[in-house]
């Protein structure tokens, strides 16, 4: 039955049969169990070792195919004939076992173009400050990916989920948005480090902003408006040049 058992016929005496002539030439058969190939996986292993590789990878359509290898064997493949349109990345090819009398059997498929993307590790809800810790790289096919997709980790961390992301999923860039820490009208401390000497004054924040972002801030005594960056909660920096302006 096939999937269960192969038969391979040759012209032998049959050796071992009782009452016949060993000088007699006749047609034996011998079944031996066997199994089918899994074909997605055997053509994705040849095709990996293309110059294609590493941006894309293989989809077989007709993955049951009638080509069968004994039990514990591993087949080895040959690939002829392959013929690709580039417009939509389809192919054909004619596939055969070595030292296989079977006839070779036509492979159809496609050619998926692939990207890496970061993903997160475990799922996040609105609220939750994506780190660098939740974050790998997976690959995913392209047409996955639209151009609204995060494809850099600077765009996940310190944001948080507009809404809930699953784990493993591309994320698109509006499913993020940064992590406030400073809203408009809150009243922030203003650092001016310079050598060893440090200033500190109360300003306005006329921004929200992230840390890292650069947000203008009031004085609450010159009036001044001041642009700072912001390296914490409720807390801004500024440079030199600016120093006459804490005051």
């Amino acid at each position: 039955m096939p999937g269960n058992f192969c038969t391979t016929r040759g012209r032998s005496g049959c050796p071992g049969a009782r009452g016949t002539q060993r000088s007699t030439p006749r047609w034996c058969a011998t079944a031996r169990r066997s199994r089918r190939i899994s074909f997605e996986r055997r053509w994705f292993a040849h095709s990996s070792r293309s110059a294609r590789a590493t941006t894309s990878r293989s989809r077989v359509f007709n993955r049951d195919l009638p080509l069968f290898v004994a039990a514990g064997s591993v087949p080895e493949i040959l690939v002829r004939n392959v013929a690709y349109d580039p417009r939509s990345n389809r192919f054909d090819a004619s596939v055969a076992l070595v030292g296989s009398d079977a006839s070779p059997v036509v492979v159809s498929g496609r050619v998926e173009p692939m990207v890496e993307v970061p993903v997160l590790i475990g799922h996040a809800m609105p609220g939750e400050v994506i780190a660098d810790r939740d974050i790998q790289w997976t690959r995913v096919e392209a047409r996955r990916a639209g151009l609204n997709t995060v494809t850099r980790i600077e765009d996940l961390v310190g944001n948080t989920p507009r809404r809930p992301i699953a784990a493993g999923q591309p994320i698109r860039m509006s499913d993020v948005l940064p992590n406030f820490v400073i809203n408009k009208g809150d009243l922030v401390t203003v650092i001016l480090k310079s050598g060893t000497m440090m200033l500190t004054a109360r300003a306005e924040a006329l921004q929200k902003g992230a840390v890292g972002d650069v947000i203008r801030v009031r004085n609450n005594q010159s009036r001044k408006v001041l642009e700072t960056r912001v390296i914490a909660a409720d807390t801004v920096t500024i440079t030199g040049p600016q120093v006459a302006s804490v005051n």
